[in-house]
């Protein structure tokens, strides 16, 4: 239904780019003449990414996610073929936080006390704040949304490369941790 109806999609669509490229730089546009000319390009790792759009309820607003697609990332070789990407250990994908039953005893503690408030904050964009811990061992490029190049958004032979923790990407999660 988006692609029928984009229109309605470009504005949301738009604000998410300039969030990943301008806001929190989490994606470098380049051409493919520039990616050819980077370290690390005969070695580097393809994340395919997808816009998610969804309609918040209840007052139906739009908000378009560009995402990574995580499970598909693989490796290219100077011989062109692709493989599976590098393997990553479980302290690469490791992100610690407050567990379910400290939660509920800060919340029960919380109501007890006179005067105490409890409170939570949701920053627009944090995740992409966190650089990619890997990004000096290994270059990783996706190719923007085939959405946004009919829309205009961005040309044909931009491609982004990864710079920052993104959405789908498997080591996000730690890489955000260790932010």
């Amino acid at each position: 239904a988006v692609k029928q109806n984009f229109d309605d999609w470009v504005g949301p669509t738009k604000a998410e780019c300039h969030q990943l490229v301008t806001e929190s730089g989490a994606v470098k546009p380049v051409t493919l003449q520039e990616l050819e000319k980077m370290p690390g390009y005969r070695d580097m790792e393809l994340a395919p990414s997808k816009l998610v759009a969804t309609v918040k309820s209840p007052n139906g607003k739009r908000k378009a996610r560009i995402v990574i697609c995580g499970n598909l990332v693989t490796k290219a070789h100077e011989d062109g073929n692709k493989t599976q990407a590098t393997p990553v250990t479980a302290a690469d994908l490791y992100a610690g936080g407050a567990d379910a039953t400290a939660i509920r005893c800060m919340v029960r503690k919380t109501a007890m006390m006179d005067g105490w408030d409890m409170g939570v904050l949701d920053i627009k964009g944090a995740f992409l704040l966190a650089p990619r811990r890997r990004e000096q061992e290994c270059l990783m490029m996706t190719i923007p949304p085939k959405l946004l190049v009919q829309a205009g958004i961005c040309p044909p032979d931009e491609r982004w490369v990864i710079q920052k923790a993104m959405y789908g990407l498997e080591t996000s999660p730690a890489d955000w941790s260790s932010f």
